[in-house]
């Protein structure tokens, strides 16, 4: 990350990478978004760290925050045998053993570390499309350094900037989800690309998105089919 920093000489630089205990979990899981938003010259994972532990995130409780309490959600499934939904706790439960001994913990990469500064939710594409053409062997030495054995990206897709190759295993018949096995580190990787995290719509005239029946379950359907346990 100081290399990476020190290459992009930007003030928006954003670092991120693995939060405590990741390499303690059963399955190593990255996350994989689009760019940070208001952390400039931040590290995303002691931003996050604390404001989870806080109970604030922005302006918003986690339990708030549909980005971060889907991420935990799906995570605790993940990593718990995904139990019946009535059975998972809060996104704010959740926070506070997150990334401990007695938590879940996980990884997470940017693909852009060009903090969102704009002042609105929007991905600046310009800077995400610049990252994905200069920062190629960058995101792809952090991936190898991560390596992780599940991937989930909040809709920015696979790349080759990624992993080289993948293979598309089936597609979610409303478009929620696609699965893609990929070589990793000499080891087979699976990558889950899933309805963008944040989204509360899939466009008009399309249903709403549901933190179960959009998330969860279409998560733990493709996880169950194409993980190996």
């Amino acid at each position: 990350m100081a290399e990476w920093k020190r290459s992009a000489a930007d003030e928006l630089f954003t670092t991120d990478g693995f939060y405590p205990y990741y390499t303690h979990q059963a399955i190593k899981v990255l996350f994989v978004g689009r760019e940070g938003i208001g952390l400039a010259g931040c590290d995303y994972i002691e931003a996050l760290f604390q404001a989870y532990k806080q109970n604030r995130i922005g302006s918003k409780s986690v339990n708030g925050y549909t980005f971060h309490r889907r991420l935990l959600y799906m995570l605790y499934g993940i990593q718990h045998g995904f139990p019946e939904w009535s059975d998972v706790p809060a996104a704010q439960a959740i926070a506070q053993t997150f990334a401990t001994p007695s938590g879940i913990s996980c990884a997470f990469l940017n693909a852009s570390k060009t903090s969102n500064e704009r002042g609105h939710w929007a991905t600046d594409a310009q800077a995400l499309q610049n990252a994905l053409e200069k920062d190629a062997q960058f995101l792809k030495k952090e991936l190898e350094l991560l390596n992780p054995d599940l991937i989930i990206s909040s809709n920015v897709g696979l790349n080759n900037v990624f992993i080289p190759r993948p293979q598309l295993l089936s597609k979610h018949p409303e478009d929620l989800l696609d699965v893609h096995r990929c070589e990793l580190n000499g080891r087979t990787v699976y990558w889950f690309n899933m309805f963008h995290f944040s989204a509360y719509s899939r466009g008009r005239g399309k249903p709403g998105l549901n933190d179960y029946f959009s998330f969860y379950l279409p998560l733990k359907n493709s996880f169950e089919t194409h993980f190996p346990v």
